[in-house]
């Protein structure tokens, strides 16, 4: 029995969380470079991650004080990435927002996923309105930015209004943030425009 209780300890330990690095500067360049290599992020998503780092370490070393970790990373590390171009909020939102775009997501799901990824409100509120100006520019009559969103999205996900439920379809429409009118107007619109309007989607 003894015996039995010692080797689970010793399998315990084997499977135990080995102990953070002790944060320092080179620490949190290496890993902050590493990340970024593998997810691009906005500066504060990145802040976020870093901090968890250095919550960790703080927790498995706690002679640190994390005060001081903490400015390291957003005095020293940051401006850093950012004078490099590793951190670029701009870039990043562009990219981001031209990505939820072609999926056919309505501007007010887009808004909310970018402020999840730490793009600032002011630079989200700039691409939407810029892409809404050069749309409305653009669009043939009777379409707007909304519609063009719901038809390539419908496109994207292979909703086909003739065979999926319209109770069904309108749940899918809004559970991807589209309003009741915007979702109605595409199901009732006659297939013949909603077939001109496809096209026109596939070239925006």
């Amino acid at each position: 029995m003894t015996q039995h209780k010692s080797q689970r300890q010793k399998f315990k330990q084997k499977r135990a969380r080995p102990l953070t690095k002790k944060i320092t500067e080179n620490f949190l360049r290496n890993s902050g470079t590493y990340y970024l290599q593998r997810f691009p992020a906005s500066t504060r998503q990145f802040i976020t991650v870093m901090t968890r780092k250095i919550d960790r370490s703080c927790r498995d070393h706690p002679e640190q004080d994390k005060d001081a970790c903490l400015k390291i990373l957003n005095e020293i590390i940051v401006p850093e990435f950012q004078q490099l171009g590793y951190l670029n909020d701009s870039l990043y939102a562009k990219a981001l927002f031209n990505s939820l775009e072609n999926r056919g997501l309505p501007y007010s799901t887009i808004r909310t996923k970018m402020k999840l990824k730490g793009v600032p409100v002011e630079l989200i509120a700039e691409l939407i309105d810029t892409d809404k100006d050069e749309k409305i520019q653009n669009l043939p009559d009777g379409l707007t930015p909304e519609r063009l969103a719901i038809i390539k999205y419908a496109r994207k996900k292979r909703l086909d209004k003739t065979t999926i439920e319209t109770n069904k379809l309108l749940g899918r429409l809004a559970r991807a943030g589209f309003g009741y009118d915007t979702a109605k107007w595409f199901i009732d619109m006659n297939d013949d425009v909603l077939e001109d309007y496809t096209l026109h989607a596939q070239l925006h």
